[in-house]
């Protein structure tokens, strides 16, 4: 197979999936998530896409899933060679394989530890437990930041809305980053979550807290206890319910059909499909439209 015969080719999409309350009640187990991620991640490969990933390995086995098809069946096809499969391990996570794998699987796998943001390098070694939290979110946010750069487009299936350490919901941060960088975003109801509030914020059918519960780490960004120089990304360092639900209202279904080239009717469709092989060829129609627009 060609390069020209690789729709996708050249395109780096950022996937978003995880376990929501209600994905069990849906029928999707945590064994079958993987599954899950594992043909979107194959039908993706196919067609010549790359991954970001903003986690590090789990001990769920998906991962190691993903790169056992990619080292086994993956041709890049590609003259530059880049990686296909791009891994961020937020601070203060360490990568699980060594300095050595990752050398060693270098061909089809980059592994980067993002950090602090540039403002909160001073802390990069701080144990304080009372600020963790907050330089926690903050990395987060970082991490999330930096996917965005990497990514052409962004896929986002299940989430949750409650016990996470970042400022906001993860998937919803990412996508919420995604609608302010004019990126195609694809919304796939089938594990509920995050993603379904998402849907819901888009259509006006719910409420900022519905979408961004309050959490302990905002009372950090209120009262401003970590003393830094001028952010770089002024909305860093806000938290805002209001604003992130606020981005996705304003941009509605029609504002998401013209990021991701799929119609209003597709766009629902892929909000209420429960057959994965659905969602999937209506996220590779979307993505094609996308890339030759």
């Amino acid at each position: 197979m060609s390069v020209l015969t690789r729709p996708l080719t050249g395109s780096t999409v950022g996937l978003s999936i995880s376990n929501g309350k209600e994905t069990t009640a849906l029928g999707f187990s945590a064994p079958e998530v993987n599954r899950t991620t594992l043909r979107i991640v194959v039908a993706l490969l196919g067609q010549g896409a790359g991954i970001t990933f903003g986690h590090d390995w789990r001990d769920d086995g998906v991962m190691d899933s993903v790169h056992a098809f990619v080292e086994r069946f993956y041709s890049p096809l590609n003259e530059n060679h880049h990686p296909p499969l791009i891994n961020l391990v937020v601070w203060p996570d360490k990568p699980r394989l060594d300095e050595a794998d990752r050398q060693r699987l270098k061909d089809t796998l980059n592994v980067e530890e993002v950090g602090l943001p540039p403002e909160l390098r001073n802390y990069m070694n701080d144990t304080n437990p009372i600020l963790y939290p907050y330089l926690r979110s903050r990395a987060l946010t970082h991490l999330r930041r930096r996917l965005t750069g990497l990514s052409n487009a962004r896929i986002c299936l299940g989430g949750k809305l409650s016990d996470y350490s970042g400022r906001y919901p993860g998937i919803v941060e990412e996508a919420y980053l995604a609608i302010r960088a004019g990126q195609p975003i694809f919304m796939a109801g089938l594990l509920g979550g995050a993603t379904c509030a998402m849907i819901n914020a888009l259509k006006q059918i719910n409420t900022p807290t519905d979408l961004c519960p309050e959490v302990p780490v905002a009372r950090f960004y209120r009262e401003r206890q970590v003393e830094q120089p001028q952010s770089e990304n002024l909305d860093d360092l806000q938290w805002s319910s209001q604003a992130v639900w606020q981005a996705f209202a304003t941009l509605g279904v029609d504002g998401l059909s013209d990021l991701n080239q799929l119609s209003v009717e597709e766009n629902h469709q892929l909000f209420t499909t429960q057959s994965v092989e659905g969602a999937i060829e209506l996220i590779l129609t979307g993505l094609g439209r996308a890339k030759r627009r």
